[in-house]
Formats: structure tokens, C-alpha cells, sequence
């Protein structure tokens, strides 16, 4: 192609007869110069983007679905089409003008030159319009749908690994560090000065959350406190307990926390020989009593208004605060405060750090107990780093620094501890800590800090939906980033979620995620090019790998099983070995995998479809050796996609079977418009159904209930069903 200057350096041949003069030409050349050059340079621009969409393309050639942000790629495409459009039209319009010019003039040097240099700008402009027509085709298919899978090369998910082709190209590449997590939060911190958390009108900076990690290490040192020490930790998500969690690994102990109740809290306790406990001063004289029978023998007492500015906190919040002190408070001698405890750690001289170990245990939580027994899960730097690592794209903006609010949720949740106060601190998001507003103010305090990322955990999302106080034209769209974890949603709960967030104009699609306390927190990411509905969970993260098993044979794609995982993000174990050797299994292949008891299958794409918990079967009668399993989700799924008039929500309970000892049988929970029954619905119910999946019973609930914040399917029993 003809460059600017190039023509600028063309000397014409003298003028002959039947030739124009010098000047004629100049008089068409100097005017369009500028213009040609600017063309020139557009044409070369509109290259670019063409090959950035190409290259952005690369990894969905020969896959079936689009990259991550389908819409914002899309959205840059038509974009970039528009600009060549116009551009191609202008250039054509000046060349034209300028043969119209040139028409009386009968010089075909100047023809064969400078127009057929703005021909062949024109030329590969309008081969660029094509091109890049072509690409926004591609995307536009792989946004609105999906395309024909490519072949497996062997047909088992966890050596084809599908679901890499989804990322780009240097997530293969992409390792734990291995590092402490002080280490990487430094590293990870974007200056001293910079605001890392918000609580309640109070902006605690970088520097002054390391100077606090360091008094309270000192001060835990002056306690006696040391290397493989377990520290309980009963706190709700305040700045103390991420600056407790990060002193706790300088000196080389763990974090002990639990969520349940006080026979069970005091029990962990017990089990860990701890002293020292870490409490909010409303704690009661019966937890003191407890707490203290089980080893405890002084109390480090925190005061959560000790960081508000109670002028910039709503009464909502003050109120609810003031309702945990239930009692008078406490006068022990065991018991200290805060300020007490860090005056005897600036007195400290001796060392502090302990060596520095990634794999040793740092956290050790409890598992909610909301579909089994709690059982210990243990972590360390490493297991949580990669989590927090892998997942620090997520609700990100290369526009601005967004804000990530944490309301309610305990810290002694793993997922809380890593996927949502670790991951936005590390991602240079901006937390907010919420953690004294009232479950049923969370719409209050989400118009209140209009966050860019909040975790949506099922409870979350129907208060939000029940809520009579969000304004039908409230503006969501500081929402970047919308879904659900803890639990899987059926396709009735989705529908509904993602309709709510579109009638407030939130642009996020809805979606849901999948992982478990063994897990480190998440298992997957979203993958948007597929519809978030029949218990589709995304795809596993890059460092994971998944497979479906049935017992130690993994299946082909689509065939259920057993939900697996292998990657670095997996616990240490139990506190338990022989509960650690049933779930953490070495196959075969050499790798430690771990068994989460969820039944669910893997398509060819490598998206994994998560449909409940165990295998639950129920006794055929007509053939005692062939059962039938009762998949929950599966089965939600077909009567909400039945669309039963009358039906808000449904959601199974699979139970014990008492009639055939090793089986179980599904009761049905439904919440009814009002003025209908379960006898208007119940026909429907059971059309939807296969036979035997039939429930032993439909019971009418007002709303679907919660425990530990997921749908309570644990606790009920026949006299609530009834009441």
C-alpha cells in the first residue's frame, strides 16, 4: 500500500502536450494530502482492531462457546464496524471528489498514482468491513447460542480438559504462589496510603491494617501464643479478624473458627486444647461458663463500636448492634479487652515471626452443617492463596476501582473467609465490611452503598425479590458482578433472579457458582455461553481439574456420578484421618482428588452440571435389584419448567425411606399464590413427573426457609411441615 509519504516523494514527469500543468496537479494534490493521510492511518487503526478481535477469537475457533464478556467484545466489534463503515465512505467520497477534479485534467500519471493509492485504501477497507463483519457473525452466534461441540480427543473430561479453551491462553501458565498469605497481600496492596476496607464510616488503609497484623502478632507472642497453637476466633467479619488471621500466620499458629452452637463451639474448643479465645465483648456468662469448662482460660474481648462513626451509621445498623448485648457485661477476671491485650504486646521484645511455611495449617473452619454433620476442615496459605489467586478477576473493572460490600456472613465460613474477604482485598477492590445490619436491611444497605460486587447467596437474593422497599425503578446497574453460591438454584429460582435484576436495570447476567468448604471456597467460574439452568455451574477454574466418577472409574461426558476435583485449592484434611482417606482419594493417575458426595455430569464443553447431594435412591417394587435415583435439582427442574399456574416455588427433601432400610423417598415444600391449595396443583405436580419420583407428599410452606443462609432442608421435621 502507498504510505503518505511515499506520495509526497513522487515526482511527476514534465508536461507535455495534452498533459496538465505542475500547478493543476498541485492544486488537487495539497488539499487531499492531509485527508489521505489521515485515511491512511484510520485504515491502518481499523487493521488493528481487526486482528485484536481475530486474536480474541483464537481460543473459540474450534471450541463452542464465546470468550467470558461475550457482550463487551461484541459491543467493541459493532463498534469498530461502524468506524470502518464511516471511514470507508468518507475515503471513497474524497477519492471521487478528487477524480471529478482531476476529470478535465488529462494527466494519467496522476491517475495511476495517487488514485489508485486511495483505490487500494478503499480496497482493503472494505476487506476489513468483510472480516470484520464476519467475526461480530461468529460472536453474535456464540452469544445468542452455541455452536457444535469439538470431538473429545479421548472422551475423559480430565485428560481432554474442554473447558480450557474458554480461557485465554496464558491461564495454562498460571501458578499458586508460593508464598505466605502476609507475603502476598503485601505484594498485592497498591500503596500504604491507599483505603483497603470501609467499616461503618471509618477508612482503614494498607499501612494501618499491616501496623495492626504486627501489634496483634506481638501481642499474641506476650500471651504465650506460638508456632502450631489453635486460636479460636468467634467474630463476626470486622478489620479484627483478617488482622487476627494474618498475626496468627506471622507467629505460626491457626485461625480455630465455628459458627454453631455453644455445645458444639465449646466441643471444638475442647478438641484443640486451646487457652486464648478471641470473642466479641457481648459474649454471655454461659458461653463464658462453657467456653472456660472446655480449656479457655482468658477471653481477648473485641468491641465492635470501637472503629464506628456513629453519625454515619443508620439507627437500622446501631439498633441491631445493640441487640447482641443481651446481658450485662461481664466482669472476669479471664476477660480482657482489646486495647489491653495490644498495651502488653508493645512490651514484647522478643521474636515474632515464625519461619515461613505456605503449606503449614492456617485456617480451620467448620462446615455449616446445613445438609450433615459439621465436620473440621483444615487450610493452608497455599490452599486459600489459590483460590483468592484464581479468582481475583472476578467483579474486576479496568475503568474504575470497584467496591465489594460483605454483609452478615460469618468469617468462620471458608468460602467467606477467602472468596469474599480475602479475594477483593487482594484484587484491589475496595471491602466493605457490614457485618451488624439485620438480614432483613441487606436492601437497605445495598441502596445505601450502591456496591459494584456483593455476594448474592441464595437467602441474599430472596429478600431482595421479597422486598416491598426497593422502588420499582431502582437502578441495579452498579451491580457488575450478580450470582449465587452456597447451593444449587433450579431453573424456576434463576428465571426469577435474573428477571428481578433486568426489571431494575442491572446489565450482569445472573450466576451461580459451585464449591465447597474442602474446596478452598470455589470449584468454578460462570461460563455465560451457556444458559444458567439445569444445574449448570460453570466450568472449573484453570488450576482445577474435575471429572465425574463412580467409584474409581471416571465416567465419558453427560454420564452422572460423583462430582470430583483435584487442584491445589483442595484442604489438607480433616481433623479426622479416616474421615480425610474418604474424601481425599489418590487415583490412579497419581493425584490426590477430592470426592465431594454431589452427584452431577460434565457436558463435551467441559461445563459441569451439579445435581444435588449424594445418590439417593428409591426401592423399585417391581424390581427390588434396579432402583431408581431421585435427583433433586432434576427434579425442580421439571416442574418449574412446567410452568404450573399457581406454583411461586418448589424445592425437594429426599429422606430416609422408613419401610426399606438403605432408600430414601422425596417430600415436595411449595409455596401457592394465595387463595390456592395443593389439591389445585397437585394433578400438575405429578404430570410433571415421572412416577417415581412422585413425592410421599406435597407440603404448602409461606416461604422457602433458610439455615445457615442455604435453603433449610435439614431441619424439616413432620410437626413443621404441618404447621
Amino acid at each position: 500500500m502507498v504510505t503518505p509519504l511515499q506520495l509526497t516523494k513522487i515526482a511527476f514527469t514534465k508536461a507535455h502536450l495534452q498533459g496538465c500543468s505542475m500547478t493543476a496537479a498541485d492544486e488537487i494534490i495539497t488539499p487531499l494530502m492531509p485527508e489521505y493521510s489521515i485515511i491512511y492511518h484510520e485504515n491502518r487503526l481499523m487493521a488493528d482492531l481487526l486482528h485484536d478481535l481475530e486474536r480474541a477469537l483464537e481460543p473459540y475457533q474450534n471450541g463452542v462457546s464465546a470468550p467470558a464478556d461475550t457482550t463487551t467484545v461484541l459491543q467493541k466489534a459493532e463498534k469498530a464496524l461502524r468506524y470502518t463503515e464511516e471511514t470507508s465512505t468518507r475515503m471513497l467520497h474524497f477519492a471521487n471528489q478528487m477524480l471529478r477534479k482531476a476529470a478535465g485534467i488529462p494527466y494519467s500519471e496522476l491517475e495511476q498514482v495517487f488514485v489508485a493509492a486511495f483505490r487500494q485504501v478503499s480496497g482493503e477497507t472494505k476487506k476489513i468491513q468483510v472480516q470484520m463483519a464476519a467475526c461480530i457473525k461468529k460472536l453474535e452466534r456464540l452469544h445468542t447460542g452455541v455452536a457444535p461441540a469439538a470431538k473429545p480427543l479421548t472422551g475423559i473430561p480430565s485428560v481432554d480438559k474442554p473447558w480450557m479453551k474458554f480461557y485465554p491462553p496464558d491461564a495454562a501458565q498460571m501458578t499458586v504462589p508460593n508464598k505466605s498469605l502476609n507475603a502476598y497481600m503485601r505484594e498485592m496492596s497498591r500503596g500504604d496510603a491507599l483505603t483497603v476496607m470501609h467499616y461503618y464510616g471509618t477508612d482503614i488503609s494498607w499501612k494501618e491494617f499491616f501496623r495492626a497484623v504486627d501489634d496483634t502478632a506481638r501481642a499474641m507472642r506476650a500471651l504465650g501464643l506460638g508456632e502450631g497453637d489453635q486460636i479460636p476466633v468467634l467474630l463476626r467479619a470486622t478489620p479484627e479478624f483478617l488482622i487476627i488471621l494474618l498475626a496468627a500466620e506471622r507467629i505460626g499458629a491457626s485461625l480455630l473458627c465455628r459458627d454453631n452452637t455453644i455445645p458444639e463451639n465449646a466441643e471444638a474448643i475442647h478438641k484443640a486444647g486451646a487457652h486464648i479465645l478471641f470473642v466479641h465483648d457481648f459474649i454471655t456468662r454461659e458461653e463464658i461458663r462453657a467456653y472456660a469448662e472446655a480449656g479457655i482460660q482468658k477471653f481477648v474481648t473485641i468491641d465492635p463500636w470501637r472503629l464506628i462513626v456513629e453519625s454515619e451509621t443508620p439507627d437500622y445498623i446501631l439498633n441491631n448492634l445493640r441487640t447482641c448485648y443481651t446481658e450485662p457485661e461481664v466482669e472476669d477476671a479471664r476477660v480482657c479487652d482489646w486495647e489491653t491485650f495490644l498495651r502488653a504486646g508493645r512490651k514484647y521484645t522478643g521474636v515474632v515471626d515464625a519461619p515461613a511455611d505456605p503449606d503449614r495449617p492456617l485456617f480451620r473452619a467448620y462446615t455449616s452443617g446445613s445438609t450433615g454433620p459439621s465436620k473440621q476442615v483444615i487450610h493452608s496459605a497455599k490452599t486459600m492463596l489459590a483460590v483468592v489467586h484464581q479468582l481475583s478477576a472476578y467483579g474486576s473493572s479496568d475503568d474504575f476501582r470497584p467496591t465489594w460490600m460483605m454483609t452478615i456472613l460469618p468469617p468462620a465460613l471458608i468460602a467467606v473467609t477467602v472468596s469474599m474477604l480475602l479475594m477483593p482485598m487482594a484484587s484491589n477492590k475496595l471491602l466493605i465490611l457490614n457485618p451488624f445490619v439485620d438480614v432483613n436491611d441487606i436492601d437497605l444497605e445495598m441502596m445505601r452503598y450502591r456496591p459494584n460486587g456483593w455476594p448474592m447467596i441464595p437467602m441474599f437474593v430472596e429478600i431482595l425479590m421479597r422486598s416491598k422497599r426497593i422502588p420499582a425503578d431502582y437502578d441495579m446497574s452498579h451491580l457488575i458482578a450478580a450470582g449465587a453460591g452456597a447451593e444449587a438454584f433450579n431453573n424456576g429460582q434463576v428465571q426469577r433472579a435474573q428477571k428481578f435484576l433486568n426489571d431494575h436495570n442491572c446489565q450482569a447476567i445472573f450466576t451461580v457458582g459451585y464449591g465447597q468448604s474442602e474446596a478452598g471456597s470455589n470449584i468454578t467460574f460462570p461460563c455465560p455461553a451457556f444458559p444458567i439452568a439445569n444445574g449448570n455451574v460453570g466450568i472449573p477454574m484453570p488450576l482445577n481439574t474435575m471429572g465425574i466418577f463412580r467409584g474409581d472409574r471416571e465416567c465419558g461426558y453427560n454420564e452422572k456420578g460423583e462430582i470430583c476435583v483435584t487442584g491445589p485449592g483442595n484442604m489438607l484434611g480433616y481433623d479426622n484421618e479416616e474421615a480425610t482417606n474418604r474424601t481425599l482419594i489418590r487415583h490412579a493417575d497419581g493425584k490426590l482428588w477430592l470426592h465431594t458426595g454431589d452427584t452431577g455430569y460434565m457436558n463435551e464443553d467441559g461445563v459441569v452440571y451439579a445435581l444435588g447431594r449424594g445418590l439417593a435412591k428409591r426401592y423399585n417394587p417391581q424390581n427390588p435389584e434396579k432402583s431408581r435415583r431421585l435427583v433433586e435439582i432434576a427434579m425442580e427442574n421439571q416442574i418449574s419448567d412446567a410452568a404450573i399456574p399457581g406454583l411461586v416455588d418448589s424445592f425437594f427433601v429426599i429422606a430416609n425411606d422408613p419401610e426399606h432400610a438403605g432408600y430414601q423417598v422425596p417430600y415436595l415444600y411449595v409455596v401457592l399464590e394465595k387463595g390456592r391449595t395443593v389439591e389445585s396443583i397437585e394433578a400438575d405436580v405429578l404430570g410433571a413427573l415421572k412416577e417415581y419420583q412422585h413425592p410421599v407428599e406435597i407440603i404448602q410452606i409461606p416461604e422457602r426457609p433458610f439455615y445457615h443462609f442455604k435453603t433449610n432442608r435439614l431441619h424439616m421435621e413432620a410437626p413443621y411441615r404441618r404447621n
